[in-house]
């Protein structure tokens, strides 16, 4: 609320912050979004619930309207006209791929890093990842695995990882010296990702419609259209109808 700046009509110069993204803050308002062992979609999990009033709860002092005119009008994420970076947004989410951002595109912007801060303290990170992938109908495919067995040779992933300023997969890479001199973001976010409360993606059926579903559903609360819990049932029993019917499909 501090860090919003309005000017004298209400318009948003500069946005604080506003919480986005549902499968984020539901778990890490320690909420589950899926009962893997019974096959169950748990959108309406009162922690997730709860999740969804904080996020609605800006409202308080954000016009949604007011937001999504501001976001409309914010530059593209990958240019130097970025909202963090061209100073329209005080505090954003980013992974290790600020310090490349940084470099390019405000090389004097001063900034900080702490991980998602939880309503009971905690502190959580978020990861994933990309994967290198041969074709099933690749004509080298034995040159292909040669080049990626190249690729991961420490040395060599080394200094991918100081070009991308990208977490590498082998933590020993991501442990060296010189590539946690070079990607300061990694001091804070190792630790994190040792720890208990480090989130990865969800790994389910229908996945896909899923978060479809909750990004709906937020948007529905967020404009005050509807309460978070019903909004969560609904996406509940939409979201299970179609996990029942894959299973019975399969």
């Amino acid at each position: 609320r501090k860090l919003t700046r309005m000017d004298s009509q209400g318009n948003i110069e500069v946005l604080g912050f506003r919480p986005e993204d549902l499968t984020l803050w539901g778990r890490v308002f320690g909420g589950s979004l899926y009962d893997e062992a019974n096959q169950r979609v748990t959108a309406a999990d009162p922690a997730i619930v709860r999740a969804l009033e904080w996020m609605a709860s800006y409202n308080e002092f954000l016009d949604p309207l007011k937001v999504d005119t501001f976001n409309s009008g914010l530059g593209n994420y990958w240019s130097p006209n970025n909202p963090f970076f061209a100073g329209k947004k005080a505090i954003d989410v980013y992974g290790e791929w600020i310090v490349w951002f940084g470099e390019k595109y405000n090389p004097d912007l001063r900034y900080s890093l702490f991980g998602f801060p939880s309503p009971e303290g905690q502190v959580y990170t978020v990861f994933g990842g990309s994967m290198f992938a041969i074709p099933r109908n690749a004509k080298h495919p034995k040159e292909a695995w040669t080049f990626l067995e190249w690729l991961s040779r420490p040395e060599v992933m080394k200094q991918v990882t100081m070009a991308f300023t990208n977490m590498p997969p082998r933590m020993s890479v991501a442990k060296d010296p010189e590539v946690l001199k070079r990607i300061h973001v990694l001091n804070v976010t190792i630790p994190l990702m040792e720890g208990p409360n480090a989130i990865t993606a969800l790994s389910m059926p229908v996945f896909e419609q899923y978060m479809q579903e909750l990004a709906k559903a937020e948007q529905l609360v967020r404009n005050g259209r509807m309460g978070a819990r019903q909004a969560l049932e609904e996406v509940s029993a939409r979201v299970q109808q179609e996990l029942d019917r894959f299973m019975r499909r399969r």
